[in-house]
């Protein structure tokens, strides 16, 4: 896997590798909340299987990991299946093993050419939609009320517009913090840890008193290797293999993005490294994974030469695990919840909806349905819309 490097090869890939879990430690503890289990679970899930998915895939450039939208999916899959409580953790993990198993026969029969059938305006609208029940998740978290978190997205708004008489100060201001704080280092110094700065800042507010609803003690030490097991996997079946589409679009795309032209990926290696890798997750009790966008684009302006970059981010996890789980017990949730507020702008695609609008009614019309569909039916639905209006509208211009 490592064949040929060199003294300097591994001194990039020892860099990447830790600059790319300074932003995946914060960022996966966030989306685990949108998945609705605990952090911990996020961070089990950044260890072995990024080792998997090493060993298997051909880009050196894709960051694997639990990433938004197939987080807030996992989500949407606990409520639908009615996870009851405390066994959130391991239905989620039941989950990833579905997936992974979906995607290792997928890349063993050849299947990531089904991703095809996700078009750029099919995901455009996702992702939009996508955004705003981020927002709507997330919001509660920011403001610091607790709601509901079941019910049509209408009512859901409701809810919340009816509670902000009730938001507290102090949350609020945290969170406002926050998202000014990433927005203007990204801006201003884009080289610095911008999540990590915001991280430690959150927990020096709390060490000094300011009184916000906090993530509470994380376990320290590694996860073990277990089978899970769940009353209700056949419910989660569908949510696998929704996730294993969007999962196979992720990583062809953003690694087909990065790649350098004389080393493209190699499509049924990435479906099943990406499957391998969600296997890995289920067994030490993590969530689902795939390639995130932004963290892979860190990962390769950090120099990672070879995917050693990404065992050596695996093992900086490891060693937090290990170690250093004490000062995250005072992180706010609201600084979570900014992180990924502060996010979704590059999920929002008006303006690739504006040119649409100007050169192609039809595929328009697939985006604005398929973002129509997941905000008022649901998210698998709103897909399976978005898929069936652009077949029809692929079989038209055909």
């Amino acid at each position: 896997m490592f064949e040929g490097q060199d003294v300097l090869t591994v001194n990039r890939d020892l860099g990447a590798g830790a600059t790319t879990a300074v932003m995946l430690v914060p960022q996966v503890m966030a989306y685990a909340l949108l998945a609705g289990i605990d952090p911990i679970h996020a961070l089990y899930a950044s260890t072995l299987p990024l080792v998997a998915y090493a060993l298997v895939g051909s880009s050196v450039h894709l960051a694997v990991g639990p990433a938004a939208l197939d987080s807030i999916l996992v989500g949407s899959a606990l409520v639908a299946v009615g996870s009851p409580e405390g066994r959130e953790a391991s239905d989620a993990a039941v989950l990833a093993l579905l997936t992974g198993g979906i995607l290792l026969v997928g890349g063993v029969l050849r299947l990531g050419r089904l991703a095809r059938f996700l078009t750029p305006d099919v995901l455009a609208g996702f992702t939009t939609a996508a955004a705003f029940l981020i927002a709507l998740s997330q919001a509660p978290l920011f403001v610091g009320v607790a709601l509901p978190k079941t019910g049509s997205t209408i009512s859901r708004t409701l809810q919340l517009l009816g509670s902000l008489p009730d938001a507290r100060p102090a949350a609020v201001g945290v969170g406002g913090l926050t998202v000014v704080a990433l927005l203007a280092l990204k801006a201003r110094a884009p080289r610095l840890p911008r999540y990590l700065l915001v991280v430690l800042l959150g927990i020096a507010l709390v060490a000094a008193g300011v009184d916000v609803p906090v993530i509470g003690d994380v376990p320290a030490g590694l996860p073990g290797l277990e089978v899970p097991t769940s009353p209700v996997w056949l419910g989660l079946l569908p949510w696998a293999a929704v996730l294993a589409l969007v999962a196979t679009v992720e990583v062809l795309s953003i690694g087909t993005s990065l790649a350098d032209p004389d080393a493209p990926i190699e499509p049924d290696r990435e479906v099943f490294g990406t499957g391998l890798a969600n296997v890995a997750a289920g067994l030490v009790g993590g969530m689902n994974v795939a390639a995130g966008f932004s963290r892979s684009a860190v990962h390769a302006e950090a120099g990672a030469t070879t995917r050693l970059a990404l065992v050596v981010c695996a093992a900086v996890v490891a060693a937090v695990l290990a170690g250093l789980t004490g000062p995250l017990a005072m992180l706010p949730k609201t600084t979570l919840a900014a992180i990924i507020l502060a996010s979704l702008g590059s999920f929002v695609k008006l303006g690739q909806a504006r040119a649409l609008w100007d050169t192609d009614r039809s595929r328009f019309a697939v985006l604005v349905a398929t973002a129509g569909g997941t905000l008022v039916l649901g998210i698998v639905p709103g897909l399976v819309v978005g898929m069936v209006g652009g077949w029809w509208v692929g079989r038209r211009a055909g």
